[in-house]
C-alpha cells in the first residue's frame, strides 16, 4: 500500500473527525485537504462520490464561518455535480442551496 491508496484517504479522514472533536480544526483541515487529494486520484476529481468528500469539507468551513473557503468548495461542488447528473438533480439542487446560503452570509 502506497502514500496515494484509498485506505490512506480513510485513515487520515478518522484522524480529521478526531482532531474535529477535539477543536483542533487547522490540524483537521490539512489532513482532510491530503485526504482529499487521495480520494480525487483514486475515484476521480469529477466523479459524484469526490464531490461528496468535497462536500464535507466545505460544510466543516461554513459552520466554522469562513465562507470564502467553504464558496469555493461549495462551488466546486456544483460543477462537479452540474457536469455528472445534469441541471434537474435533486443533489445538484441541494449544492447550489447551501452555495446560495454560503452567498447570503456573505451579503452576496
Amino acid at each position: 500500500m502506497g502514500r496515494d491508496h484509498p485506505d490512506v484517504a480513510e485513515n487520515l479522514y478518522r484522524l480529521v473527525l478526531y482532531y474535529r472533536a477535539a477543536n483542533l480544526e487547522s490540524e483537521a483541515d490539512g489532513l482532510h485537504k491530503r485526504a482529499l487529494e487521495i480520494w480525487g486520484k483514486n475515484l476521480g476529481a469529477e466523479s459524484t462520490e469526490f464531490a461528496a468528500k468535497v462536500k464535507d469539507l466545505a460544510y466543516s468551513f461554513d459552520m466554522r464561518r469562513d465562507y470564502a473557503s467553504a464558496e469555493r468548495l461549495f462551488e466546486r461542488v456544483v460543477k462537479i455535480h452540474e457536469k455528472a447528473m445534469g441541471p434537474d438533480h435533486p443533489d445538484l439542487a441541494a449544492s447550489l442551496g447551501k452555495l446560495a446560503e454560503v452567498y447570503s452570509h456573505q451579503s452576496r
